[in-house]
């Protein structure tokens, strides 16, 4: 009976642990070598026929991108990560991050654990972005798909001011 017991109590620890290391992200290896990174949670599906286009302020962009990633990644990971590991967020008109996925360099995964992606992830679901500072080019797009459309915007995950150190020679 004891050993029942013992077994019953070791399976449920092994299923409730097995259960906690759920994969957060699905990983596609790109032609380039570059890995796509997608939330397994994120149920936003991208349809071509409603991307819209738009400008927007790149020291707003820039500025608000660093912050996020300087919130999640050490100093550390920031000078080992290549320029090729990036963001992509989509939005929408109202400045509603809708989804957001990753570029990350096949040496970056060494670097950059499922953790940091998941928290950076969390932090640029909740951003909402100043649509003062970004505009959407209704010249460009029909008019009724500006409210039912999304905007796509991505970048390196370095942070501009260490971006200008790598680009002068400067670590």
């Amino acid at each position: 009976m004891r050993n029942i017991i013992l077994v019953t109590i070791y399976c449920s620890i092994i299923l409730s642990a097995n259960a906690q290391i759920e994969k957060r992200f699905d990983y596609k290896k790109t032609p380039s070598g570059v890995y796509l990174v997608t939330s397994t949670f994120d149920n936003f599906k991208n349809d071509p026929k409603s991307l819209l286009k738009y400008q927007s302020d790149p020291i707003y962009v820039n500025s608000l991108i660093s912050d996020l990633v300087k919130e999640v990644l050490t100093i550390e990971k920031i000078g080992k990560i290549h320029f090729s590991t990036g963001w992509i967020i989509t939005f929408n008109s109202k400045g509603d991050v809708l989804s957001c996925k990753f570029s990350v360099n096949e040496e970056d995964r060494k670097t950059i654990s499922e953790e940091d992606l998941y928290g950076l992830y969390i932090r640029f679901k909740k951003v909402k972005l100043d649509m003062t500072k970004i505009k959407i080019d209704s010249a460009n797009n029909p008019l009724d798909g500006i409210e039912t459309g999304y905007c796509e915007m991505g970048g390196t995950l370095i942070p501009k001011e260490y971006r200008d150190k790598l680009l002068n020679g400067k670590k």
